[in-house]
């Protein structure tokens, strides 16, 4: 990545919002590895099972609003749990021609709302960039998606995975730096790192690296990588995939972003959340611990 991004992250301390709460030490839950649990059950579980942080889904904050939950009571609820939001996830209208999801601006009130430290840009409809989509036009729509952010103090991250337009970490970067803005880069899930086209590369720009997600794959790759995306991820440690190397490698790199576990598995789902979560968190912990990280 060029110089002048990896300046641009290193200063967005003086510029965007302080987010004390969650740093590289920070452990955070995400709310797909409690999928059959709403918001409020997600942050208490994370809370019980010693995580700092939750990334949660836009869905699930309309669905808390929905059932009575004012912005103020969210708020007093993560306080008073000790959790803090990493960031709000899912899909929105940020790429030409998305018409599915809320509007940004409602996406980044959202977060902004709950405090979150990001939100991140995906493209669903695999519209691939350079092809059904140009590099340009992604671009420009990430230094907006950015620029809204930023009035919030809210870090952007581009999410790539395997069934995405932007699959690989490369393109994502591309995006990110062609945007060129300070609060914008990318998020670099383990689990689609190692079954998309990347391979498991553990090659990073600790600069451009400003979200990281930790998931084990299965030792053999399912012919269905949706299905195996959204029901078979294992917990970490417990598949084939080198996270240990790749924590290294992204901590080398000079990424400081909290790290994550996310883990889409029937199994799990099949738990009461504290139970999934406590799991998620010995598991995620042990990694690093092996990887000399904690």
């Amino acid at each position: 990545m060029l110089d002048f991004l990896a300046e641009a992250f290193a200063a967005r301390a003086s510029t965007l919002r302080d987010v004390p709460d969650l740093d590289a030490d920070s452990l955070v839950l995400c709310s797909g590895t409690l999928r059959r649990a709403p918001l409020v059950e997600t942050v208490r579980a994370a809370s019980a099972a010693g995580f700092d942080g939750v990334s949660l889904y836009h869905r699930e904050y309309v669905a808390a609003r929905d059932a009575g939950w004012s912005d103020s009571q969210l708020r007093s609820l993560l306080d008073g749990e000790g959790v803090a939001v990493a960031e709000l996830d899912g899909v929105m209208r940020w790429l030409p021609g998305d018409a599915h999801g809320p509007s940004l601006a409602e996406f980044v009130a959202a977060a902004s709302e709950l405090g979150a430290r990001s939100v991140t840009a995906l493209e669903t409809r695999g519209r691939t960039i350079g092809a059904e989509l140009a590099l340009e036009a992604a671009s420009d729509a990430f230094a907006a998606l950015c620029d809204h952010a930023a009035e919030a103090g809210l870090l952007v991250h581009i999410e790539y995975f395997p069934t995405s337009g932007i699959a690989d970490l490369g393109t994502a970067v591309a995006v990110s730096r062609g945007a060129g803005r300070a609060n914008g880069g990318v998020m670099c899930d383990l689990w689609h790192h190692v079954r998309g086209p990347d391979g498991g590369a553990a090659a990073f720009d600790g600069a451009a690296v400003v979200a990281v997600q930790v998931g084990d794959v299965a030792p053999v790759a399912s012919c269905d990588v949706v299905h195996e995306m959204m029901h078979g991820r294992r917990l970490p440690g417990e598949g084939a995939a080198d996270l240990v190397g790749l924590l290294r490698a992204l901590r080398a790199s000079g990424c400081v972003a909290p790290i994550e576990v996310e883990v889409y598995s029937d199994e799990l789902a099949a738990l009461e959340p504290v139970d999934a979560a406590r799991r998620a968190h010995a598991a995620l912990t042990r990694q690093l611990e092996r990887a000399g990280l904690r």
